[in-house]
């Protein structure tokens, strides 16, 4: 196994110092094809380099910008600290009209903003929509952007998205944290968990029955997506008469706290903002009661023998994918109509469990 695993990394550690490649460049000599060493938050304050045996460190003194081959890129500016000013390279986040940078100084996360008019780049305040003079020295020309400042936090994904629509001028709502509530109906369809049963149902068991969810929905990363949990009460009711050489009734009540944690994409429009999201489920019955009417005949007379075992398990978990719209997703309430498909399975596939699919259409509000 070692021997598998030494030829692993020697086969991959041509690219993995390809990946450090890079460049630096001195007044106007740009220098490339170098090894440079990736210090994480060192990499503001210092640039490391690698020759042969030796390790050479240069600051923003020094050098005016380096990158890596993965688009990395880092420029020297000046920033004013406790009453002097120190340098510092700054991670260039996007190019544009307004350029966004990021930096680690001093043990906080900060972020800047440039343009043709500002030769070193301007600190972006913590509450963006509360600095008037910030916004209208910079941000004044996309007047759809300038509305979704309110909603813009000075974290880098959210300033990604922001300074990239501005610079594009996309009239469209931005992707906020929200939250809120909806109900409706759900449509339940109950199959056999095992085939090999000690009764047959013939059809599957079908019921319409009622929810209602809370839920959150809390954007990441530097496209439309966000992390999207809720949590969901459903009442249910089923019944179903067969026979099986004998006859039945099975009647099941069942109230359910579900869980699905969803990941959804939205396409952001101002009227109407159409959503896909698909996610894992858990559901877990806090009433969970399952009667069998067997009944026997013989003669004139009908003897009824009654079993109250559950054909439903406590704890049920499977998958959910679903599809909506959003009316109005800029505004500070927005409705929403939602569609999902769940399937949820017992923990364990015994005789006489059910397994079961629904179908669900809500409507609901974000706040």
């Amino acid at each position: 196994m070692k021997k598998y695993l030494f030829i692993l990394f020697i086969s991959l550690s041509p690219i993995i110092l390809l990946a450090q490649r890079g460049y630096y460049s001195i007044d106007s000599t740009t220098y490339i094809g170098i090894k440079l060493i990736d210090g994480g938050n060192s990499n503001f304050k210092i640039i490391q380099i690698r020759k042969g045996e030796k390790k050479i460190q240069y600051s923003p003194d020094q050098i005016i910008s380096y990158g890596f081959d993965d688009k990395h890129f880092y420029k020297a500016f000046p920033i004013n600290i406790n009453g002097g000013q120190e340098r510092y390279f700054f991670q260039l986040l996007v190019l544009g009209k307004v350029n966004l940078y990021y930096a680690f100084i001093e043990g906080e996360k900060k972020y800047f903003l440039s343009d043709r008019t500002h030769l070193n780049p301007i600190e972006i305040p913590q509450i963006l929509n509360n600095n008037k003079i910030f916004v209208d020295s910079l941000l004044v020309d996309c007047p759809a952007a300038l509305k979704n400042i309110p909603y813009v936090r000075t974290r880098k994904n959210d300033l990604i998205r922001y300074i990239k629509d501005y610079n594009s001028c996309a009239n469209r709502p931005f992707l906020r944290p929200r939250y809120g509530f909806s109900f409706g109906p759900t449509w339940y369809n109950l199959f056999a968990a095992n085939t090999l049963r000690s009764y047959s149902i013939a059809d599957n068991m079908h019921a319409l029955n009622f929810s209602v969810n809370v839920f959150a929905d809390i954007p990441f990363g530097v496209i439309n997506l966000s992390f999207h949990p809720e949590l969901n009460f459903e009442t249910s009711r089923a019944s179903m008469a067969f026979n099986d050489g004998n006859d039945y009734d099975l009647v099941l009540n069942f109230n359910t706290i579900s869980v699905p944690l969803y990941l959804r994409y939205t396409i952001l429009k101002n009227k109407f903002s159409p959503f896909f999201q698909i996610g894992p489920v858990y559901s877990r019955n806090i009433r969970n009661e399952s009667t069998l009417f067997q009944y026997e005949t013989s003669g004139n007379v009908v003897f009824t023998k009654i079993s109250d075992s559950p054909v439903l398990q406590d704890d049920l978990a499977g998958f959910s994918i679903g599809t909506g719209v959003i009316l109005n997703y800029g505004s500070k309430h927005s409705m929403f109509a939602d569609f999902n498909y769940s399937k949820l399975y017992n923990f364990e596939q015994m005789y006489d469990l059910l397994n079961y699919n629904k179908f669900s259409f809500r409507i609901g509000i974000m706040l």
